[in-house]
């Protein structure tokens, strides 16, 4: 009782706006839809946080905020989770609003992929301004659905994953596909990376990389593990699916 939250937003608002006043401005944002996910991988940190959707009173304050700590010119949107295709419709109305007052901005975003259709990766892509996504693909169909879990299996899955990433691809986005590793999932990688590029043919825009977990199934990264981990990075490089810098 007696909480002046709109006192409390203007209070953040004016030392953020201080503490950004040194930069000219924050040029990246990163804004959490919602803290819901259709899945339970085996390593999720937020494990048992309460499913909230942000609201439109928020998703409006959020656009304020933005428009009051922003730096001149193009600005960046990080949109994260829980699994933030949850809260589509909350991204899109951002969006547009963010667009209604001629902020100019990209968008990047971590997503399990399930979710996306071929009409939503048009609105990613188009309203989203959306440049680069990161999606985890920890193993071929049996190992990545035993370690995502997702809640209901038969309509989201390895399969449904690929094809939003072929849906995504297609509209010209960079995705990087974050291959979890640890000593569980490791001596499978060489034959799920075959299986990868059969499902995805030569699409120039994705990109494969690995990345070790700690502390899964009490797992800990060994010099034997980042051993396997150099020579799949060779392997992938040899098909096509880690792709040269240039």
């Amino acid at each position: 009782a007696g909480y002046d939250e709109v006192g409390q937003y203007k209070n953040v608002v004016f030392i953020m706006k201080t503490v950004a006043g040194k930069k000219n401005g924050y040029s990246t944002y990163t804004i959490w839809p919602t803290t819901g996910c259709n899945a339970r991988c085996i390593y999720c940190f937020e494990e048992g946080f309460k499913s909230r959707t942000m609201t439109a009173e928020t998703a409006d304050r959020v656009v304020g905020f933005i428009n009051d700590t922003r730096q001149d010119g193009e600005i960046e949107i990080k949109w994260f989770g829980g699994e933030p295709l949850l809260g589509h419709e909350m991204i899109s109305y951002i969006c547009r609003k963010l667009k209604e007052n001629n902020i100019s901005f990209v968008s990047t975003m971590i997503t399990n992929c399930s979710l996306v259709t071929e009409k939503l990766a048009k609105e990613i892509s188009s309203l989203w301004n959306m440049k680069r996504v990161q999606i985890s693909l920890d193993g071929d169909r049996t190992d990545y659905e035993r370690r995502k879990r997702y809640c209901a299996p038969d309509k989201y899955n390895y399969d449904t994953v690929i094809k939003g990433i072929r849906y995504l691809a297609a509209e010209g986005l960079k995705i990087n596909i974050r291959c979890n590793v640890d000593s569980n999932n490791i001596d499978g990688l060489a034959a799920f990376a075959d299986q990868l590029k059969a499902d995805i043919g030569d699409i120039h825009n994705i990109d494969l990389y690995l990345s070790p977990l700690f502390g899964v199934d009490e797992c800990r990264p060994t010099k034997e593990l980042f051993g396997k981990m150099a020579a799949l990075t060779e392997y992938f490089a040899s098909i096509g699916l880690v792709k040269k810098k240039t």
